[in-house]
């Protein structure tokens, strides 16, 4: 699992090349803005630099006339993908696996373009399959405190971040909340499980009144 979404963050990140063509342009950008008093969206530069890899896939959005009086044959206009779907990536850094086929399946984009992204696809949908793989094998195991290490884990993973320390934050509560039960089920659960038998015992029995049923129950037992 760790080695599958390395692999698609590896992917979505970009290459040395791709990160600095994106804080090139981003540079660029803002400058211009700057001298003509434009607006700029500092975030969605962020986000491109970000996933430089991604951003570095463009689909057409939209055509322009070409030649003399606009009789040429024209040229199509492209854009980086997450100009136009930036919620490709969540606020989480998840990959929308949906999102992008739903893409790939209908947007127009050059053939390397499209096996890029189809590459992405097929990794987090391999680290999906991974996760679901290990998150049964741990709940199994730990029950809902196995959900909560393998989500622990896959944070790390997706966010470079100290496993041992996603681990504790993450955990820690769910840790007390176990060792709760465990007391409750080893001390209280069967006392309270025997005054409820005894309870059901008496309140079923037919041939006692009202009164001798609340008399029957020995409360301070």
């Amino acid at each position: 699992m760790k080695d599958a979404y390395k692999d698609l963050q590896d992917e979505l990140a970009g290459t040395a090349e791709q990160q600095g063509n994106e804080r090139r342009k981003a540079n660029s950008s803002r400058m211009f803005a700057r001298m003509f008093g434009l607006g700029f969206d500092e975030a969605k530069a962020k986000l491109r630099q970000a996933y430089a890899g991604l951003a570095d896939i463009e689909i057409k959005t939209g055509h322009k006339k070409t030649g003399l009086f606009g009789w040429g044959k024209g040229k199509d206009i492209y854009s980086s993908i997450l100009s136009v779907y930036p919620d490709l990536i969540d606020a989480n850094g998840k990959f929308n696996t949906s999102l992008a086929e739903t893409i790939i399946n209908t947007r127009k984009m050059s053939d390397e373009d499209k096996a890029a992204l189809q590459n992405m696809i097929d990794l987090a949908e391999q680290a999906e399959a991974a996760y679901e793989e290990l998150n049964s094998y741990m709940t199994d195991i730990f029950g809902e405190l196995g959900s909560s290490m393998t989500d622990a884990l896959v944070s790390a993973f997706a966010n470079g971040s100290n496993a041992a320390e996603d681990f504790y934050d993450s955990v820690s509560d769910m840790l007390e909340a176990l060792a709760k039960q465990m007391i409750y089920s080893v001390t209280l659960a069967p006392l309270i499980e025997e005054a409820q038998k005894k309870m059901m015992d008496v309140m079923q029995n037919d041939a006692m009144s009202d009164e001798q049923k609340v008399w029957g129950l020995d409360w301070h037992s």
